[in-house]
């Protein structure tokens, strides 16, 4: 009777339960199974998220997700199925990075757990119990897995780059469909694209940047190795070159960070100026307004209840925008608030709430107010 080994087994059963999650979220975007939105609902969530085209994007993350999961759980074609995943993974942490690390919040936790799970298996490889054992790694041989690695790393910087700037742009200026709506038709609340600010990108920007050069180190780890597990001389060469690539990288990723924080606080202050624009006829009412004290929500956002008192001689409606400053004065959030008509020497209570969880000394301001 053949010994079983125990580190076969465990890639085996990690390759199964990492490969099955994998299928089943990718067969929800093709599909539909599952409960899943399909080709339609994904794509118009793509395209709200800045991934465009969006039918093409929702393709591609479900075979990704699909494709990577299934030779992932059959242990065929590894190193390629495993540069896949953790490309994949590597835009939708892009998109969870801004809600901060932890599921429950929103944050890139869990893509991030499937994204490594993916990268481990492709550089150790999927063990005796596997198609590629069964096939001689016909199809996982070192220099597939560096290629795939390097192919994964280069694809996954371009899309996240590509869906950094249609969200600066969405920031900058009008966008094709009207403001107010989502893509799938709901309302949309004025802040949802157009109030985000620094952090949110600089937490997107490190995160894929570490995707990246994590891919580019198991391209790295893969290429040129000799049976007993040695690097070769060339090998050797490619790791101190990928090294130097990841160190250029990351200075100039901490360069654009810097410069993208700017040009977001611009972004930001320009749009809040085109939606109080929007408002025909208004008066500047900032005494109207009232800041209650600020409180903090079960998901880290901050609520401040306002107070608002027409002094005025005539009923009018207020929209009024609220700034989340931290402690040096930069802006790290800003929403709008639209209060119903309020009758003259009359009072009226709404709340402005944060997009997003705000750590730190946070002070809410009155920016603008309109009465109209």
């Amino acid at each position: 009777m053949a010994c079983l080994h125990r580190k076969d087994l465990g890639l085996l059963a990690l390759r199964a339960a990492v490969g099955g999650v994998l299928f089943a979220h990718g067969t929800q975007k093709l599909f539909g199974w599952f409960g899943g939105a399909g080709p339609e609902g994904t794509a118009q969530a793509m395209e709200h998220m800045g991934f465009l085209p969006g039918e093409r994007s929702a393709y591609a993350a479900g075979l990704g997700e699909a494709g990577g999961g299934a030779l992932l759980a059959v242990g065929l074609a590894t190193p390629a199925a495993g540069s896949i995943v953790a490309g994949t993974m590597a835009g939708a942490i892009s998109v969870h990075a801004p809600a901060g690390f932890f599921a429950h919040g929103g944050g890139f936790e869990y893509p991030a757990l499937l994204g490594a799970c993916g990268l481990a298996l492709g550089v150790a490889g999927a063990g005796r119990y596997s198609m590629d054992a069964a096939l001689g790694h016909r199809l996982a041989r070192p220099w597939m897995g560096a290629l795939a690695f390097a192919a994964s790393a280069l694809g996954a910087a371009a899309v996240v780059t590509r869906r950094q700037e249609e969200v600066r742009r969405r920031g900058r200026g009008p966008r094709t469909r009207r403001p107010g709506r989502t893509a799938a038709g709901s309302p949309e609340r004025p802040t949802d694209v157009h109030y985000r600010r620094d952090p949110l990108m600089k937490r997107s920007m490190r995160a894929a940047a570490g995707w990246t050069a994590a891919a580019l180190l198991g391209a790295a780890a893969l290429s040129g190795c000799s049976s007993d597990g040695s690097p070769s001389p060339a090998a050797s060469s490619a790791l101190e070159g990928a090294r130097s690539a990841v160190a250029s990288a990351a200075s100039s990723a901490t360069a654009a960070i810097g410069s993208a924080a700017a040009s977001l606080g611009a972004s930001a202050q320009a749009a809040a100026s085109s939606a109080l624009a929007s408002v025909k006829g208004g008066l500047d009412a900032k005494g109207d307004v009232a800041l209650g004290t600020a409180t903090t929500g079960s998901g880290g956002k901050l609520s401040v209840p306002l107070t608002v008192t027409n002094h005025g001689s005539q009923p009018g409606k207020y929209t009024i925008q609220v700034n989340f400053d931290d402690g040096s004065g930069n802006l790290l959030d800003a929403v709008v608030v639209n209060v119903p008509e309020v009758a003259a020497g009359a009072s009226a209570q709404a709340t402005a709430e944060s997009n997003r969880s705000l750590e730190g000394s946070v002070t809410p301001v009155v920016a603008n107010a309109l009465r109209y």
